[in-house]
């Protein structure tokens, strides 16, 4: 009996055996039909490092113009520049420096010698000292600018030392009489070869003025963005200016003129590119954003009596854009005329775009046909756009705001462009040295 119960015992054990034998055949079955790959051999991986590291994506580089960004600059400078002013009228809303233009260069006796004259010099009654008396009074610096456009007078200033040292000497003169601030520097239509001499000349200046506590700033064109060494656009070195002088204003305007096709002064991405391409050479509390208060206007002939087809009247040579100001469009949207600068009568035949905001250049557009025939196109400025345009101080720390000029301007626009850089509420004290230890 106890025989028959151990060989039953092995028997079950055997059963038993047999059937997770069997078990594990069914479910290996299932599982190679389910997944064939699953009975394949797998490689083991080993990572390559070497490919690794060679695949890993390359930091993003820091574009040049933001190595540039210094710390936002605290007292911000609201100029404006003012033509040939022959006495103090007010200080605009907000501005703390007043630029006049009140002294040239001029070859007064025809013999191509350079000589700096102010604007009596010139024939033109002024009140230098009572103006800059009143501009202290109201909380505003006197940066007087000296103009010189005639490239061959502009050469031999800064080429010749007797004629240079003339030059300094007459304008030390003036800033101690008069006590002014700074000195504003609006060269242009220079040779684009001697734009390292210029820069000897502005530091041979600034040297010299250094005892008088004098700020000095240098009207700058943008960077072409198809550079022309024949072009005078080219004739400043904004890196050694920059290392110079103590601003460096910007003329951030004119993108559209007799020398292109029709289009706005200053389209917010066009100021916006330009300004990067300044910053990749100069600090940003050394940059002041140039700021139109004008537009223009660009009369066509039309192609087969078609508006859409236009024939330009103007050319580089024989001109023909013309300066538009706010008041101009005033009376055009309200009366359908209005007389420009030239003192010629625009009257509205019909209307093809009636003030429409564009939102790609970020200014205000007109289109008609006038009692001629012709097609104006307008892109102005006003509170809106300016005030997009000063919003770009802020962006990249800039020391803040040149604008041209002060006869153009209205409340409105001194307001809007004051309220985005924070000065509205009061004036800043501008001083170049609290400025360069900032």
């Amino acid at each position: 009996m106890e025989t028959f119960i151990k060989l039953m015992d092995r028997v079950t054990k055997m059963t038993l055996l047999c059937f997770w034998m069997l078990g594990i055949v069914v479910f290996l079955t299932n599982s190679a039909v389910s997944d064939p790959a699953k009975w394949q051999t797998q490689p083991t991986f080993i990572p390559d490092l070497e490919e690794q590291v060679q695949h890993e994506p390359e930091p993003e580089p820091i574009p040049k113009w933001q190595e540039n960004i210094m710390p936002e600059t605290k007292d911000k400078i609201y100029l404006t520049w003012a033509y040939r002013p022959q006495k103090f009228t007010e200080k605009p809303p907000g501005v703390n420096v007043l630029a006049p233009l009140w002294f040239y260069v001029e070859d007064a006796n025809e013999d191509g010698v350079p000589q700096l004259m102010d604007i009596t010099e010139l024939g033109r009654k002024a009140d230098f000292k009572g103006y800059v008396n009143e501009s202290h009074e109201q909380g505003a610096k006197v940066w007087a600018t000296i103009v010189s456009f005639n490239p061959s007078l502009t050469d031999a200033l800064i080429h010749t030392p007797e004629y240079k040292q003339a030059f300094i000497d007459k304008t030390a003169s003036y800033i101690e009489e008069l006590e002014l601030d700074g000195i504003n520097f609006d060269f242009e239509n220079m040779n684009p070869a001697h734009k390292l001499d210029f820069t000897q000349f502005i530091k041979d200046c600034a040297d010299a003025w250094k005892p008088l506590d004098t700020v000095i700033s240098v009207d700058v064109t943008v960077k072409s963005d198809s550079p022309d060494s024949t072009n005078w656009y080219q004739s400043y070195d904004h890196k050694s200016l920059g290392e110079v002088a103590d601003y460096l204003a910007v003329m951030t305007y004119d993108q559209h003129s007799n020398h292109s096709a029709a289009g706005p002064v200053a389209s917010l991405e066009w100021v916006d590119h330009k300004i990067k391409g300044i910053l990749e050479d100069v600090p940003s509390n050394k940059i002041l954003l140039g700021i139109p208060f004008y537009g223009r206007d660009f009369p066509s002939r039309m192609v087969d009596d078609d508006p859409d087809y236009l024939e330009p009247t103007w050319s580089s040579q024989s001109r023909g854009v013309v300066t538009i100001f706010k008041k101009n469009v005033d009376d055009v949207l309200e009366s359908d005329r209005f007389v420009n600068i030239n003192n010629s009568e625009i009257i509205v035949n019909q209307w093809l775009v009636k003030n429409e905001w564009m939102n790609y250049d970020e200014v205000h557009y007109l289109k008609f046909i006038d009692q001629n025939g012709l097609v104006h196109e307008i892109w102005y400025e006003d509170e809106k756009s300016l005030a997009l345009k000063a919003e770009l101080v802020n962006k990249y720390h800039l020391a803040g705001v040149a604008v041209w000029q002060q006869a153009y301007g209205r409340d409105s626009f001194w307001e809007a462009i004051g309220s985005e850089i924070g000065l509205m509420d009061e004036t800043s004290d501008v001083s170049s040295e609290e400025h360069q230890n900032e």
